[in-house]
């Protein structure tokens, strides 16, 4: 690994830089190059073109460094093209796409998009966060890029452990403040061994329990769509269906290992 202070000069291995453009550093923006977003859809034809400015006849890298989110994504797409791994699972409405990583996120996520569309108006808030909201260890924020004429109702678009779901926290007030929820419990049971697996405040479930009323339960609630109504269902969201026991789970892995 060669990273050169000044890339378009010096010698290097024989080979002067300032005469050979693919000896030089380089490098390469999805958005500015590319004109695109990185995602798994992009990244092989994003790859492909830095590739081609850095051969000259059997010269080649051997060595790509890459940060965990796009070496992820370039896996996935590597598998699917030589057919170790079946292609994305689609979501869509109207004109914007998802791909999803199996049929049942799909099949879920499909009947509530479809299902908020019939019911939601433009102008509405939306927020989107985990069936516990006293865990808030992810986000499946792709249910707001399908909805653009609802307004996100959180400052937590990302949900992230130790902050959305502190004691104090403005999370409560963000979910009171919404009309429609759409909660999951696509990761609810996953462990890393760090903060991710504490509870926080469950304030945030108490509201939903209060003052929404659940109009979606798809497979088993693996999505939950909330409405707010003059008198919630009374049942907090982190205990329906394969939310409940994955979170047993999780206890039971953590109890696991404070074994040793």
């Amino acid at each position: 690994l060669l990273v050169a202070s000044t890339p378009t000069s010096g010698v290097v291995g024989g080979i002067d830089r300032s005469q050979w453009t693919f000896w030089q550093n380089q490098s390469w923006s999805a958005a500015t190059n590319g004109s695109t977003t990185l995602s798994s859809a992009s990244i092989l034809g994003q790859m492909d073109s830095l590739w081609v400015q850095l051969i000259r006849g059997r010269d080649y890298p051997d060595l790509i460094i890459a940060d965990n989110v796009t070496y992820r994504y370039y896996l996935l797409q590597s598998r699917i093209s030589v057919g170790n791994k079946p292609g994305g699972f689609e979501v869509q409405r109207d004109d914007r796409r998802f791909y999803f990583g199996n049929a049942a996120l799909q099949h879920a996520s499909q009947d509530a998009i479809d299902d908020l569309e019939r019911l939601s108006q433009p102008g509405q808030r939306l927020l989107v966060g985990p069936a516990d909201l006293s865990r808030t260890i992810y986000s499946d924020v792709v249910f707001y890029y399908l909805f653009p004429e609802l307004v996100p109702a959180t400052y937590y678009i990302e949900m992230d452990p130790g902050l959305a779901d502190t004691a104090g926290s403005r999370l409560a007030d963000d979910v009171a403040s919404a009309d429609w929820l759409i909660l999951t419990n696509f990761w609810t049971g996953w462990y890393e061994p760090n903060a991710s697996i504490h509870f926080g405040s469950d304030a945030p479930n108490q509201v939903v329990a209060d003052h929404f009323c659940k109009v979606g339960d798809y497979d088993n609630a693996l999505v939950l769509l909330y409405q707010r109504c003059d008198k919630g269902d009374g049942v907090s969201p982190a205990g329906i269906g394969l939310g409940a026991q994955r979170r047993a789970d999780l206890e039971a892995e953590i109890a696991k290992r404070a074994k040793g």
